[in-house]
């Protein structure tokens, strides 16, 4: 998990924030047994259960790369309590990613994908919606930013622009981590530091957190003797090493 918006609390205006349109964080969360998802998380003040509160969106808007994911206008992860104005029967709560591009008349055309997994935690007041590296047109090593996230508000119809109760910014670009050479081994003397560099880099196999991998480490000029393989792995910034005792003969 990285934090990813560093929001202002107490700033909702318009709409009360203990109605729910405080925001005071965010996180994307990627997990190494699921490396082709990635979970988006808004952190509000407060978010009162229940209730229809149609008139209350959150949205964020995603930039993949500097692009809107699949091209168009913006793309929007979009949160409200159900679409009952939208006049279609959904799952409450009502998580999607919109898109929105001109039509060949040059009209701005939205479209709203399938539900997605996710919640609206009163608990927590927590917003989490998990989406696809593949709807995002993401890979590792993509940078997911956006362009503004907001609490707005409308209906299920249509929203009224530029009417706003809070808005937050996206501080960091999230940089989308991969298993491609996450594993790192070396060969050091028995209890001498990791070097700064791992000559050997390897890929596990499967898609499970502890995927198996083997590798093969150069031993040509080194003396007989007590040593360590250091294997570090990664996904993405969070990295953990281990030590296996050898000894050359």
């Amino acid at each position: 998990m990285r934090k990813v918006v560093a929001a202002v609390a107490g700033d909702a205006a318009l709409v009360p924030g203990e109605l729910g349109t405080d925001i005071v964080g965010g996180t994307i969360t990627s997990d190494p047994a699921k490396p082709t998802d990635l979970t988006f998380g808004l952190k509000l003040a407060s978010l009162p259960a229940g209730g229809i509160g149609e008139s209350i969106i959150y949205g964020w808007e995603l930039l993949v790369d500097g692009a809107v994911p699949g091209g168009g206008d913006s793309g929007n992860l979009e949160w409200r309590r159900s679409n009952v104005t939208g006049l279609s029967l959904s799952a409450a709560p009502y998580i999607r990613f919109r898109s929105c591009a001109p039509d060949p008349n040059g009209q701005n055309t939205c479209t709203a994908g399938s539900q997605l997994p996710g919640a609206m935690d009163a608990t927590t007041a927590t917003l989490t919606a998990t989406m696809k590296l593949g709807a995002l047109s993401a890979q590792g090593g993509s940078l997911v930013g956006s362009s503004g996230i907001s609490v707005y508000h409308g209906t299920g119809l249509l929203w009224f622009p530029g009417i706003a109760s809070d808005d937050a910014a996206q501080d960091v670009d999230y940089v989308v981590p991969s298993r491609a050479d996450s594993v790192q081994l070396a060969l050091v003397p028995a209890g001498a530091p990791a070097p700064a560099s791992f000559p050997v880099k390897v890929t596990p196999a499967g898609k499970t957190a502890t995927g198996a991998y083997s590798a093969s480490l150069p031993t040509d000029g080194l003396a007989p003797g007590a040593y360590d393989v250091v294997a570090r792995a990664c996904w993405g910034s969070n990295c953990g090493e281990t030590r296996t005792p050898v000894t050359l003969s």
